[in-house]
């Protein structure tokens, strides 16, 4: 009574811990087998059946692992009948199924011709690369070789020319450089869009006052205004004058709708950042955040 009360404490104990998901037939099957193993590795340790005998554990990877597998099992040939017991050995012709022969000349191709994708996220591409050359047989190189790769194979020239640039150099360095462009990028980003809204209000707003001003002196034009009521309302309302400069439209003398807003661009007043002079201001606080 004691046995079973024990046995059903550490079964509502391991409850929560599911067995691995069947092994993926999708993409690479070395890859998939490995990361099946890992997971499976995990589980035995997680819920406690990593001291059980060898026969109960190579029940519990076949349960696991997928009635397709299952069907490989047994094609496997063992020197001994027991063996097909013995997780260690069932494992190793997993492995040996999975993971035939490898040709090392083509890995190391895979691995100095990868480069960032677009979207891929610095550690991302570290971690592929990391994955790439355990198949290499790199040995001591291995660290000094992925870092290499990884000033190569990045696509922003900005932090490329940062990592060729920093002495003594390591992987550790190399990553933490990148981290920190990426969070830096990302908050110039934050600070640049931080006003863009009100300003865009106002501008939003100016054009919408301007629109309705064009609206009506187009309506007044074609309504065929003549003598002195078209010469007064030409002289009030500037009608042949040159656009303005500082908003780009046609308006009344002295009610230029860009006067007191800030320029979302340069952060100066009285101009509208469509009509802006200084075009290559905001580039230039990037490039220097980013040196």
């Amino acid at each position: 009574m004691e046995e079973k009360g024990k046995t059903v404490k550490e079964n509502r104990q391991h409850g929560s811990i599911n067995l691995p998901t069947e092994l993926s037939w999708q993409g690479p099957m070395a890859e998939n087998w490995r990361l099946f193993r890992q997971k499976f590795e995990i589980y035995l340790i997680a819920s406690d059946n990593e001291g059980k005998s060898p026969r109960v554990k190579t029940a519990l990877l076949l349960n696991a692992i997928g009635e397709r597998c299952i069907k490989i099992y047994n094609t496997f040939v063992f020197e001994k009948a027991e063996h097909g017991n013995d997780i260690n050995k069932v494992t190793q012709k997993f492995e040996d199924h999975f993971n035939p022969e490898k040709n090392e000349t083509y890995e190391r191709y895979r691995f100095f011709t990868r480069m960032q994708k677009d979207g891929e996220s610095y550690e991302d591409f570290v971690v592929v690369l990391r994955d790439l050359s355990s198949t290499c047989n790199f040995g001591v190189l291995t660290e000094s070789l992925i870092k290499d790769r990884l000033v190569c194979g990045i696509t922003d020239t900005t932090v490329k020319d940062r990592l060729l640039r920093t002495k003594d150099l390591t992987l550790d360095k190399a990553i933490n450089i990148c981290r920190i462009s990426q969070e830096t990028r990302m908050q110039l980003e934050k600070i640049t869009l931080a006003h863009t809204p009100d300003n865009a209000h106002s501008s939003n707003s100016s054009d919408y006052n301007i629109n309705k001003f064009n609206e009506k002196q187009n309506k007044l034009t074609k309504s065929g205004f003549t003598g002195q009521l078209e010469k007064k309302y030409k002289e009030n309302f500037n009608y042949d004058k040159k656009l303005c400069k500082r908003c780009g439209y046609n308006h009344p003398m002295r009610k230029c709708p860009a006067y007191g807003k800030r320029c979302v661009r340069c952060n100066g007043y009285n101009h509208f950042s469509s009509q802006c002079r200084n075009h290559c201001v905001h580039e230039i606080i990037i490039q220097s955040f980013l040196k």
